[in-house]
C-alpha cells in the first residue's frame, strides 16, 4: 500500500474562478438557444407579414413554418449515452474499502454514495438522477477494464482524480458544459448541410467546441494536479499512460470479441479474455499530437508534462487481489451495457426462458466458444449456401482466390451485390474458411479461438487456420492438404456438427 503523499492540503479553484466557469457555462447555453429561437422568430415573423391572402402567399407562410420546426427538431439534443449505469451494491465493488477510504480521507471527502461498474478501460465522476441540474448524488463509476492494468496505487491515483472532479464542483459544472457540449454535438444539424440557415449554427458550434473545450481541459489538468497532491506524481502519471494504453484495446476487444457473444446469448469472462487479448494484441504507442481546440482532454504528453514527466514508480499490489467476487463485478458491467433492454439474468447451463424484461445469458468459458458458439454458427451458415460452399467449392478455393472475378460470379446468384468488389471479395473468402472449418470438423478437427486469435482447428499435434489456409491456397499443394485435412474415413457423413 502507498500511502497519500504528505504536504500541504490541495486548494480547490477559487469561488472567482468557479464563478467565472459557471458564468461561461451558462452565457454558452444562453446564447445556444438565443440563437435557436431567434432564427424561428425571425421565420415566424416573416410568415407573418407575408400574409395569408393569396395562394403564393400561404405557400411562402407555411415553408417557414416548416422550416422553423426543422430548425428546432435539429437543434433539439438528441438522447444521449443512455441511462446512467446501475449503482453496484459495497460488498461486490473493489474500490469500497482501504484505497478509496484513504483517498477520501486525503482529500476531505466522503465516501461516494453511488459507485457503478461499467464496460469500459476508463473511469469517471458523475451524478446520479436528479431532479435538477448537479442535484444527484455523487458517484464515481469504474470500468471493468481497469481491473488488469492497474494496480492499488493508481487505483489510488485514478480515484483521486474523480473525486478532485467532484471537489472543484466540475461535475456540478459539467452538467451544464458537458451536458450543452454534447447536447451540441448530437443536434441533428447535418440534414440542413447546404441549406442557407446552417451557417449560424456551424459558426456557432465550432465557437463553443472551443470554448467549452477549454473549460473540461482545464478540467481534466486541475483533477490531475489534485490526484498528484493526494497521491503522488508518479503514480498519477502511471495511471494516466496504462489507461491511454489500454482503453483503446479494451474498446477493440469489446466489440470484436465480447458483444458478438452477448448478441448470441453467451456471457464469457470479461477479465480473463481481456488478459489473454492484451498479451496476444500490442497495443498502439500513444498519440503524441498538440491539443485539438475541440479536444474535451489534453493529450497525454500535455498532462503528464504537466505533472513533471515523472519516471515509472515501483508496482503495487496488483488490484485484482482486492476483488473477492469477480463475477458479480462483471455481471454488473453487462447490465449497464444492456441497461436499456432489461434486467439481465445469467445462468451456468441451457435450458431456461428469460422472463418478461429480462435478458438471459448463458455462461461459457473461452476455451468452449468456438465449439458452442461460432462452429453451429459457420454450420447454418454453411447450409443456407448449399452446394456453393459444398465440396465442390472446397476443391475449387485455389481458382477462385486467384481469379476474382470468378470468386464473385461464384456466389453472385445469391441476392443483390451491397458490397464493395474488395469488401465482396473478402467476404467470400471468409465463406469459404467457414465452411473448410465445418468440414475440418466433421473429420475429427476440434476448433479454438480465444480473444485475439483467429480460429484454430487442432487434430492431435496439427494446427491449422482457416482462413490463412483458404488466403494461401495454391494448385499445387491444395489438393494434397485437403486431402490430409478431409480424409473420408473419419468424417462425419451428417450435416452436424459434432458437440
Amino acid at each position: 500500500m502507498v500511502r497519500p503523499a504528505a504536504g500541504p492540503e490541495p486548494t480547490p479553484p477559487s469561488a472567482a474562478a468557479l464563478g467565472r466557469r459557471a458564468a461561461l457555462a451558462l452565457a454558452l447555453f444562453v446564447a445556444w438557444w438565443g440563437l435557436v429561437v431567434g432564427v424561428v422568430l425571425a421565420l415566424g415573423a416573416v410568415a407573418w407579414f407575408v400574409g395569408w391572402d393569396s395562394a403564393p402567399a400561404v405557400g411562402g407562410a407555411v415553408a417557414c413554418v416548416v422550416v422553423a420546426a426543422g430548425v428546432l427538431s435539429r437543434a433539439w439534443p438528441s438522447a444521449g449515452r443512455g441511462p446512467a449505469p446501475p449503482p453496484q451494491p459495497p460488498a461486490a465493488a473493489p474500490a469500497r474499502g482501504a484505497p478509496l477510504a484513504a483517498v477520501c480521507r486525503g482529500s476531505g471527502r466522503h465516501l461516494p454514495p453511488i459507485l457503478a461498474v461499467v464496460p469500459e478501460a476508463n473511469a469517471y465522476a458523475g451524478r446520479g438522477p436528479g431532479r435538477l441540474a448537479g442535484a444527484g448524488r455523487e458517484m464515481i463509476a469504474l470500468g471493468i477494464g481497469i481491473l488488469p492494468i492497474l494496480d492499488v496505487p493508481t487505483l489510488r491515483a485514478v480515484l483521486a482524480h474523480e473525486l478532485g472532479h467532484h471537489r472543484a464542483g466540475a461535475v456540478t459544472l459539467g452538467r451544464w458544459v458537458h451536458g450543452a457540449r454534447a447536447g451540441l454535438l448530437r443536434a441533428r444539424l447535418r440534414s440542413s448541410e447546404g441549406h442557407v440557415l446552417a451557417g449560424p449554427f456551424r459558426w456557432y458550434a465550432r465557437l463553443f467546441l472551443q470554448l467549452s473545450g477549454s473549460v473540461s481541459r482545464q478540467h481534466e489538468l486541475d483533477a490531475d494536479a489534485f490526484a498528484a497532491s493526494t497521491v503522488s506524481p508518479a503514480y498519477t502519471a502511471e495511471a494516466l499512460r496504462r489507461v491511454s494504453e489500454n482503453a483503446p484495446l479494451w474498446e477493440a476487444y469489446w466489440r470484436a470479441e465480447v458483444v458478438p457473444l452477448l448478441d448470441a446469448g453467451f456471457f464469457p469472462p470479461l477479465v480473463e479474455g481481456f488478459e489473454h487479448y492484451r498479451r496476444v494484441v500490442a497495443p498502439s504507442p500513444p498519440e503524441r499530437r498538440a491539443a485539438n481546440p475541440h479536444d474535451s482532454h489534453p493529450p497525454l504528453v500535455e498532462r503528464l508534462a504537466a505533472l513533471g514527466n515523472p519516471s515509472p514508480p515501483s508496482p503495487g499490489e496488483p488490484l485484482l487481489s482486492l476483488v473477492g467476487d469477480l463475477r458479480a463485478l462483471e455481471d454488473a458491467a453487462v447490465q449497464a451495457a444492456i441497461s436499456g433492454r432489461g434486467t439481465l439474468r445469467v445462468v451456468d447451463a441451457p435450458g431456461r426462458r428469460p422472463g418478461p424484461g429480462e435478458v438471459l445469458l448463458e455462461r461459457v468459458r473461452w476455451e468452449d466458444v468456438a465449439r458452442r458458439v461460432w462452429l453451429p454458427r459457420y454450420a447454418a451458415e454453411v447450409a443456407t449456401w448449399g452446394s456453393r460452399l459444398g465440396p465442390d467449392a472446397l476443391h475449387a478455393v485455389p481458382r477462385l482466390r486467384a481469379d476474382p472475378g470468378e470468386l464473385s460470379a461464384w456466389f453472385a446468384a445469391r441476392g443483390p451485390r451491397v458490397l464493395s468488389p474488395l469488401a465482396a471479395q473478402r467476404r467470400h473468402m471468409d465463406l469459404l474458411a467457414r465452411a473448410l472449418a465445418v468440414a475440418m470438423a466433421r473429420c475429427g478437427w476440434a476448433a479454438e479461438s480465444m480473444p485475439g486469435v483467429p480460429l484454430t482447428m487442432v487434430r492431435g499435434g496439427a494446427r491449422v487456420d482457416p482462413s490463412a489456409a483458404v488466403l494461401a491456397a495454391d494448385d499445387a499443394t491444395w489438393p494434397a492438404q485437403l486431402e490430409a485435412w478431409l480424409t473420408p474415413q473419419n468424417c462425419t457423413p451428417t450435416d452436424s456438427v459434432p458437440p
